[in-house]
C-alpha cells in the first residue's frame, strides 16, 4: 500500500517527541509522580510515561547500592530508593542536579545524594555499585545546546564512553538497567556494548503510542 503524505515512520515521530521535549525543557514545571512531587527547572528534562514505566520494571533488593546516571529531576533515583539501601544520582548538568536535591528535600528522602559529573568522570573507581540506571540520549543526531544532548547523541559519544567505563564500576554479578526506543537505533547501541564485553538480556517492552520503549539488563560477559 502506497504511503500517504501524511504517514510517518517511528523513527520521525520519535525525533518529533523529542523535539516536544525539548521546547518544554525551557520552562519551569511542577508534576506529581506516583507519590512523589517533583519539580523541573528549566534545562531539565522533566518525567514522562516511558521513564516512569521504566522505574516500574527495576529489580532492587534492599541492600543494593545503585548508581542513577543522567539523573535529570531524580524520579529513577527516587523510585529505586524506595527499596535500596542508597542511590548515587549524578548528571552532569547543575540544574538537573539542582532539580533532584530540591526533590529530595520535597519528599523527605533520606538515601540519595547527589554529584554533579559527566558519566563516570568525578566518580572514583573505588565505588562499586549493585545496580547501575541509564537512560542516555539515544538518538544518532547532532545536537547544538545543552537541552538537545539530553536527548541527542552526537556520533553516539555518550553511550560509547558509558560503554566502556560502566563495568568498571559494577560489584561482582552487578548489572545495568538501560532504557532505550525501538525508532533510535537500538541494534548499533547493542553492538557498542556487545563489543565491550557486556551480555544483554532483554527485560521488558512496552508500547506508548506508535513508539516500543524497552529495557535491557546488562552484566560483564565473564559473569553471564
Amino acid at each position: 500500500m502506497k504511503k500517504t503524505i501524511t504517514d510517518k515512520t517511528s523513527e520521525q515521530l520519535h525525533i518529533e517527541l523529542q523535539k516536544e521535549r525539548i521546547q518544554e525543557m525551557a520552562y519551569y514545571r511542577e508534576m506529581a509522580v506516583g507519590a512523589f512531587h517533583i519539580i523541573a527547572y528549566p534545562g531539565v528534562f522533566g518525567p514522562h510515561r516511558d521513564g516512569v514505566w521504566f522505574a516500574g520494571q527495576l529489580e532492587i533488593h534492599k541492600n543494593d547500592e545503585v548508581l542513577d546516571m543522567g539523573t535529570g529531576t531524580g524520579i529513577l533515583a527516587f523510585f529505586a530508593a524506595k527499596k535500596a539501601r542508597s542511590v548515587l544520582a549524578v548528571d552532569s548538568s547543575k540544574n538537573a542536579i539542582r532539580s533532584c536535591k530540591k526533590n529530595i528535600s520535597i519528599n523527605r528522602i533520606k538515601n540519595v545524594t547527589t554529584k554533579v559529573s559527566d558519566l563516570f568522570d568525578n566518580i572514583t573507581t573505588s565505588q562499586k555499585f549493585d545496580v547501575i540506571i541509564a537512560q542516555l540520549p539515544y538518538r544518532n543526531k547532532q545536537a547544538a545546546s545543552e537541552a538537545q544532548r539530553t536527548v541527542w547523541d552526537s556520533s553516539f559519544r555518550t553511550n560509547k564512553r558509558f560503554f566502556s567505563q560502566a563495568a568498571r564500576y559494577l560489584k561482582p554479578n552487578g548489572r545495568i538497567y538501560f532504557g532505550h526506543c525501538d525508532a533510535a537505533h537500538p541494534e548499533e547501541i547493542r553492538d557498542i556494548a556487545k563489543k565491550n564485553h557486556l551480555c544483554i538480556q532483554s527485560v521488558a517492552s512496552k508500547r506508548f503510542g506508535k513508539l516500543t520503549f524497552f529495557i535491557w539488563k546488562l552484566g560483564r560477559l565473564s559473569e553471564s
